[in-house]
């Protein structure tokens, strides 16, 4: 378990991740997110039906370490799941508010994948940003890994040619949820999901926004793994498809 340096305002990590089928990595992902937290942070997992031992691998870890909280997730996909996850987390932290009557304000929200790999440094830069600036959402860089970690990319901001703008995400999405942490305030904000939203790392980056500013850190605090079985994707999909999603983000957005 790593050391903190003591905070006069103490931040609380919440890692939200959705795990299906993932056998090959969680292992070492676990083990990345796991050196960085204190003993109050917690790393929530949403195990989805899956056909190999991830939740065998899953328990051992929650075994061993009591700030691991594993859950059966609802098996409707990659979106379903984090809102379930994100659900719980709400249910946890308000039941912590009875005791800890600012720990909404003072809980970061970490959307994460179960292969990736986070770099050593990640939770004390992005703590650093949340205490030193008045935002309520971070997305960081990342570089992209194959299979084997070997490197495809050193910065996906630059092969995405993200832009951090409003109108920019609404048209091109540039929000990517593995680099995505928020404050636990925008819970209520961003729970439920409405239906149907395109991708659910969009809709929170947006809503976010709405409510406050966000810092686009172009720094990878993660290695991006990209593989045969990822459930996300970084192609484009067809210009219909996109057309038809914007006119369901953007009608989220004005109702909710």
């Amino acid at each position: 378990m790593s050391e903190k340096a003591s905070h006069e305002n103490h931040l609380y990590n919440l890692v939200c991740m959705a795990a299906c089928n993932g056998e090959k990595y969680i292992d070492a992902q676990i083990k990345s997110i796991l050196n960085q937290l204190n003993e109050d942070d917690r790393l929530f997992i949403s195990i989805d039906p899956s056909k190999d031992q991830t939740k065998e691998i899953i328990d051992t870890f929650k075994k061993q370490d009591s700030r691991i909280f594993a859950f059966n997730g609802p098996g409707q996909g990659i979106q379903k799941n984090f809102e379930f996850l994100l659900s719980k987390a709400q249910v946890y932290l308000k039941k912590r508010r009875d005791y800890d009557p600012e720990c909404l304000q003072k809980t970061l929200i970490y959307l994460c994948d179960q292969d990736d790999l986070w770099h050593k440094n990640k939770i004390p830069v992005v703590e650093k940003f949340f205490l030193q600036e008045p935002i309520n959402l971070l997305v960081h860089d990342c570089d992209l890994i194959d299979e084997n970690g070997l490197m495809l990319e050193q910065s996906y901001f630059e092969l995405h040619r993200t832009k951090p703008g409003y109108l920019d995400n609404l048209v091109r999405n540039s929000y990517i949820g593995c680099c995505m942490i928020f404050r636990a305030e925008l819970l209520e904000k961003i729970l439920p999901f409405p239906q149907p939203i395109p991708m659910h790392d969009q809709w929170i980056g947006l809503k976010a926004r709405q409510y406050g500013r966000q810092k686009w850190l172009k720094e990878p605090l993660i290695s991006y793994r990209r593989h045969g079985k990822n459930a996300s994707d970084l192609t484009h999909s067809k210009l219909t498809q996109m057309i038809q999603w914007r006119f369901q983000i953007i009608k989220a957005l004005l109702q909710k």
